[in-house]
């Protein structure tokens, strides 16, 4: 539903943008026709600034009517207290520790590794990052987790950027559950790995396929929820997966689904909404 009314709006902004350039491709005769085309393009660049919004707030995964009600307050869908949310806000206010949890089973192909480390690399883009703000740790897993770095091992996107790159495909099952339970064990979220008592705790999970045991990952899943983690489950491709990730999750929103590793950035803004609304920003 949403993706056919995004097409059609979009179809409605060529129209009008067309429209634009046709009407004021008209040579004017006189100055009523001059005062004519003036009159007309400001209404043109409203209808295409508001089709802008209405799609904009659509990919980030708010419903047509919040959208329409925010607008008409004179609003733009930009953020994040519940309906609406200023994300430059969300960007320099966010205190959070965030673990980038990455499934590289087989199921992901190596083909599609690339992709996935790329889009993890620029998602930590969206928020001010430091001890200050928000933190992040990487893991990947696949037979067993693998640690990449520690939440005080990166203090720029740089270092961010060249530790997830070096990360190596690791091609066998999914064992989502051992990686809960390392992240719980491992106790990655306490201090002596940089973790703060006052930052909001959050694994965000890219995940292609269900787990290989399914039950023992909802247990170890609930268990890190239960420690006051919030579990945001990005399902790739594949709805195998929903199941086992409702019973982790505080809020069934938290669970995005995309339809493959191409189409990540289409929900980058959603996950990004999760955090702000998870960490309380706003």
């Amino acid at each position: 539903m949403m993706l056919a009314t995004t097409l059609c709006l979009s179809m409605f902004l060529t129209l009008f943008a067309g429209l634009q350039t046709a009407e004021l491709g008209v040579a004017t005769q006189g100055k009523e026709r001059e005062v004519e085309v003036n009159g007309y393009q400001p209404l043109v660049l409203y209808l295409e600034s508001l089709i802008r919004a209405i799609i904009e707030g659509l990919l980030a995964g708010l419903r047509l009517a919040e959208i329409l009600l925010f607008l008409a307050a004179g609003q733009q869908p930009l953020a994040c207290n519940g309906l609406m949310c200023d994300y430059n806000k969300c960007q320099r206010n966010t205190v959070a520790d965030i673990v980038l949890l990455m499934d590289s089973s087989k199921s992901v192909g190596a083909q599609n590794w690339p992709t996935l480390l790329n889009f993890a690399s620029e998602f930590t883009t969206n928020f001010w990052q430091g001890p200050a703000n928000v933190q992040y740790a990487g893991i990947t897993y696949s037979w067993a987790p693998v640690n990449l770095f520690d939440l005080e091992t990166c203090e720029n996107h740089t270092c961010i950027d060249t530790l997830l790159k070096r990360a190596r495909f690791l091609n066998a099952q999914t064992f989502t559950d051992e990686a809960f339970e390392y992240i719980s064990d491992y106790h990655i979220f306490d201090e002596e790995h940089g973790g703060r008592p006052d930052a909001k705790d959050f694994v965000v999970l890219f995940i292609q396929e269900g787990s290989s045991s399914p039950t023992r990952t909802i247990a170890m899943g609930q268990r890190l929820r239960d420690e006051g983690v919030g579990i945001i489950a990005v399902a790739i491709g594949s709805a195998d997966t929903v199941g086992e990730l409702y019973p982790i999750v505080n809020d069934p929103q938290d669970i995005i689904v995309t339809t493959g590793f191409d189409a990540l950035h289409l929900i980058e803004r959603k996950i990004v909404r999760r955090i702000c609304l998870g960490a309380g920003t706003r």
